[in-house]
Formats: structure tokens, sequence, C-alpha cells
């Protein structure tokens, strides 16, 4: 009861330790970073809307407020102008998010900010980034002129929205209006790394399946994905392209290893359908890889074909588990209408994120990952509850194989552990094994006078003392009441002679005082003969028939002597 109560309470350990691990890391962030801003805070975030004109290629015309995107052609340089304000105070700055564009800001036509891909780099977008930009006491009031180049046409035209303050306060905006996205990211993540440190630190303890792994590789690629899309850890980490690439790439991974955790955990191996369908995802993200590994289109150009990748995967489990329901008993279909219901919530929330994706703003929101983090969550502690039930139901059907091959007073195997092994061995090793009976004398005599705990006692003595001295040799059965048997290889006539002559020697210090009854053990011994025995069944019974002669030899006045 006290293991099962624990195994019950390793799920609930491992959400409280995400749940603590996240907390902590949040705090950190914010306390240093609330820290930092109210020692240095000087004033308000502003909106910078106004004044901002464009140069169309002829002439320089001015932005309406609220205009979101001009007509503009994928490959040239949006150039933007706008006049610094005068009255602003030291150390503000102007911040502005791009989505995958090359950016260039010049104050009086001198450079003092540049984010863009590097000369030769094997993609055409530093990715998607927060761009705070200082604004030195020399150029208050001069002209600004932010360059903007994108490659996609998608992203082309698209007007950024500016903010101006100081730029620790334009950080802790940025933070504020992303923490609760960035909490729900971040516990996804931990989600994937607690359980893939506790599918590799208990896999041989609990002998759990690659499903395990694969649910926590996914957890662990929707958290990457997630907090990167934040931009929070670009901010304060830099490295704005690397995390950009990465989270491309977990992005790219994500199908296959969805699909891989619905094969496992559903046995859907023989679905042709989604045998193809896996085979298409492969394809395309191999697809994918070669094509930016050989400058051909970069992860941008290519997303498209991982978002083709998640739908099929969804349609395709949602076909499979539908499919498998007809077979599921009723435990089953309670996880499969679970994890259809997961889908359909995914599904969902992916849709937005699409939606938002192609035809919105290109940013993480709270409403889309708020889903994907609740599923992602409870299929990881779902599936270690499952696993760890599966561990106990395996860990009782070994103790009931146990009990069933094993005898309780003397934890020795007992017949019908015997008779597997017996059965088991190949006709042609026969040859090389022997059998020798024993029989405890006098165990009536000692439980009619001292009692059963005597007997008892004195079962466990002589095992102990058959175990000791054959069990080098072969294993040792209890097949009966008072009945041992020894199954012993490679044993000659001599070697057994010797093994005897220890029985007795042991024996001695077991004598009972001021009875007549003494403690000992009749053996006898036969090694199979291939012209007598037909199987090691007719080994065995001429060695009990030895046995019972060497027993007769012993008895006097009722009692067996030694």
């Amino acid at each position: 009861m006290r293991k099962e109560r624990q195994m019950k309470e390793i799920p609930l350990k491992i959400f409280g330790a995400e749940v603590i691990i996240t907390l902590v890391l949040l705090v950190m962030i914010i306390f240093f970073n609330q820290s930092e801003r109210y020692e240095k805070y000087n004033g308000n975030i502003q909106d910078f809307k106004n004044g901002w004109s464009y140069d169309n290629g002829s002439e320089i015309l001015p932005i309406k407020e609220g205009t979101q995107k001009v007509e503009w052609t994928a490959g040239k340089t949006l150039t933007l102008y706008n006049k610094i304000p005068e009255n602003i105070k030291e150390g503000n700055a102007i911040a502005f998010f791009t989505v995958h564009e090359n950016v260039e800001v010049y104050a009086d036509n001198s450079l003092i900010y540049s984010f863009k891909t590097l000369e030769n780099s094997f993609v055409k977008s530093p990715g998607n980034a927060w761009n705070i930009v200082s604004i030195p006491r020399m150029y208050f009031g001069k002209e600004l002129k932010i360059c903007i180049t994108t490659n996609y046409p998608s992203d082309a035209g698209i007007l950024p929205e500016f903010k101006m303050g100081t730029k620790n306060l334009l950080i802790n905006d940025i933070l504020n209006r992303n923490l609760l996205t960035l909490i729900i990211a971040s516990t996804i993540m931990m989600s994937g790394i607690v359980l893939l440190g506790v599918y590799f630190a208990l896999r041989k303890v609990y002998e759990w399946d690659e499903s395990v792994l694969y649910v926590g590789v996914l957890a662990l690629l929707m958290g990457i994905w997630s907090v990167i899309e934040t931009q929070i850890l670009p901010i304060y980490l830099g490295h704005n392209f690397a995390f950009s690439q990465a989270a491309f790439l977990s992005l790219v991974l994500m199908p296959y290893t969805f699909m891989r955790f619905f094969r496992l955990t559903y046995a859907v191996e023989n679905y042709r359908f989604q045998k193809v369908a896996a085979t298409i995802v492969q394809i395309l993200t191999a697809t994918v890889f070669i094509l930016a590994i050989f400058r051909i289109a970069d992860f941008k150009e290519t997303l498209f074909l991982i978002h083709f990748s998640m739908g099929i995967s969804f349609v395709v489990m949602t076909c499979g588990i539908i499919m498998k329901m007809r077979t599921f008993d009723r435990e089953q279909r309670r996880l499969g209408k679970f994890h259809l219901i997961c889908l359909f919530v995914m599904c969902l929330s992916l849709g937005f994120y699409f939606l938002d994706y192609y035809l919105g703003d290109k940013q993480m929101s709270t409403f889309i990952i708020a889903p994907v983090a609740m599923l992602t969550i409870l299929l990881t502690n779902m599936k270690i509850r499952n696993t760890l039930w599966l561990a106990r139901v395996g860990k009782e059907a070994e103790q009931i194989e146990k009990i069933a091959y094993h005898d309780v007073l003397t934890n020795l195997e007992n017949r019908a552990a015997y008779t597997k092994k017996v059965n088991s061995i190949p006709k042609e090793e026969y040859a090389k094994y022997g059998i020798v009976m024993m029989d405890l004398n006098n165990l009536k005599g000692f439980n009619d006078v001292y009692g059963h705990s005597m007997g008892d006692y004195y079962i466990i003595i002589c095992s102990e003392i058959m175990y000791d001295i054959f069990d080098s040799y072969g294993s040792i059965y209890r097949i009966g009441g008072d009945e041992f048997c020894a199954l012993i290889k490679d044993c000659d006539m001599a070697t057994y002679n010797v093994l005897g002559m220890e029985v007795k020697k042991k024996l001695e210090k077991l004598k009972v005082p001021n009875t007549q009854m003494q403690m000992g053990i009749s053996i006898g011994y036969a090694k199979f003969d291939s012209d007598i025995d037909k199987n090691l069944f007719d080994t065995m019974n001429r060695a009990d028939e030895l046995m019972y002669d060497n027993k007769q030899k012993l008895k006097v006045n009722g009692y067996y002597k030694e």
C-alpha cells in the first residue's frame, strides 16, 4: 500500500516541481528587472505615432495615423522618416517590433542601430524581434530615418508600432504585456524537461515505453517555440538570430514527434493511411532541411510545409483514434475520448495561430498558447499516471508469478517451477543433468512432539543446508511437504559423494538432545542415462527410488538414525 501511495504521488510531485521551478525563474526575472526599473525610471512610455512619412521611390509621402501597411515590394528597402523630439529626457529609446525584416536606424544620417542578417547567411531573415534603439542626446531634435527590408512578400510594407521611453521601462512594458504568455510557455517547457528527466532516471525501474519520451520531447519543443515567440529571451540575452532559428527548428520537429507519440500510444502501426501520412511528414521535414542547407529556401519560406505537416498529423491521428476506438475496452475508450478532445482543442488553438500568422500581426498570444499549455501538462501527467499504473500492474504480476512458482516457507522454487524448468530443457542437453532427491527424516515426529512451529524450523534449516551445498551446481526445489529436489548440471558421482558428505557434516551439528529423533536428510542421486530414461522425469523417479532405499536403511525403532 505504501509503494502504491508513493507511485500515485509521483505525478503530483512532478507537477509541483514544474510549477515551483517555473515560478522561481520568473520571479527572478521580474525581481531583477523591476529593481533596475525603480532605480532608473525617469518618465512614461509614449506612443510615437505622429509625424511619420515614407519614401515611395519618387517622393516622400505622409503616413496617416492608424495605417498598418503600405503597398510595397519584397526585396526593396522601405524608408521611414520622422523627427526625434527635442524635449525627451536623456536615456530615452525608441522600441518597435519587426517581423522577419532587416533594420537600420539613422539619426541625422548617422547609423545608430542595425539588426540584419550577416553576409552570405543561409537565411534571408534575422527573425522576429523587438528593436530597442537608444537615442544619444546629440541627436535630440534631429531627423530620424528607419530603413526596413524584407525578402518575403507577405511581410513587405508592414509598418511597425513605435513607442518611446526609457530603455528599461520599454523592456518592462514588453515583459508585462507578454508575462502571462511567458509563464504558460515556460510551464510547457518545464513539463517537457521534467518529464524527460524523469523518463531517463526511472525508465528502467518502471519499464516505460518510448511514448513517454515522445510526449516529453513534444512538450519541450512546444515550450521552446512558445518561450522564444514571446521575444523575452532575445531582449535579455541577445543572440536573436540563434533564438529565431531554434524556434523554427522546434516547429519543424513537432509534427513527426506528435505522430510518433500517438502511434506508440495507440499502437496503430497497421493503419495504412497513417503510415503514408507519417512518410509524407518525414519527407516534408527532410525537404525543409535540404532546402535550407543548400540555400534554396530558408525556414521562413518553407514554413507553410511545416504547417501542412501539422494539419496532416492532426487529421490522420484523429481518424486513427476513431478507427481504433471500435476495438477499445471501456478504459481505452475513455482515454481515446480524452485525446480526441485534446486534438480538437489543439486544432482550434493552432487554427487561431495560423490565422494570426497569415492574416494577423504574427505575435504569439496568450489565447493561442494557453490551451496548448493546459493539454501538454494534462498529457504529461496522464502519461506518467498510466505508465506508473502499468508498472504497478507489472509488479503485481511479478509477485503473483513469484507466489505461483515459489514456496512461501523456504523461499525455494516449488514443484510447478521444477516442472516448468525440466520441460524447458532441450532433449539434446539431458545428458548434462542429474537429479538429487531429498527427504527429511523424522519430520512427522518433530511435528507431533514439539509442534508444527518446530517442524517448520526443521524444514527451513534443512532447506538452507541444501541451498548452501547444491546451489552452485543447479537449482533447489521444494516439491512436497518434506520432499526436496536438486536439478544439477555437469556433476559426476565423485562430486556428488563429496556433496553428500558435506550434508552429513552440517546435520551432525543439528542433533536434538534428550530424544531419539534426529534431524536428517535421506538422499538419492541419479544421472540421466539415455539407455534407461526417456526424459528427466524418468531420471527423477530413479533418484527417488534410491532415496527411498537409503531412507529405509536408516530406520530404527520407528525413527531414522544417521
